[in-house]
């Protein structure tokens, strides 16, 4: 299966259609094992609360203020708000890790590196 974005952007900014969504936004890879036999202790949820949970959620067009690049994706406070409303355990989709939230530049400092939410 392939996923392809909303937008990507120029210089200027702007915002065009099919573009490819980068791969760190993407939870999974095609090469990724899903086989029964490495799975243990398995619970099944509930498909209409998950496909609820997944129809809640809101895709948007976003500036990532850390690569200054324009991107297409999910927020991760908005998928943690989506999977707690339905009763739905947060953990392994939402993790976490340091980033600085300020990248700065020539003449000023990043910011000092804070836990950031992701999404896994």
């Amino acid at each position: 299966m392939f996923f392809y974005g909303l937008g990507f952007s120029d210089q200027q900014r702007d915002i065009y259609s099919c573009s490819a969504i980068h791969a760190d936004c993407v939870n999974g890879v095609p090469a990724s094992f899903s086989d029964e036999r490495i799975k243990d202790n398995v619970v099944y949820l509930e498909s209409q609360n998950c496909l609820s949970c997944c129809n809640s959620l809101s895709p948007s067009i976003y500036l990532r203020t850390d690569t200054d690049e324009i991107r297409s994706g999910l927020i991760a406070q908005s998928v943690k708000a989506s999977l707690e409303q339905h009763s739905i355990p947060t953990n392994p989709i939402i993790g976490s890790k340091m980033g600085s939230v300020d990248p700065g530049d020539l003449e000023t400092p990043p910011s000092p590196p804070e836990e950031l939410m992701t999404l896994s």
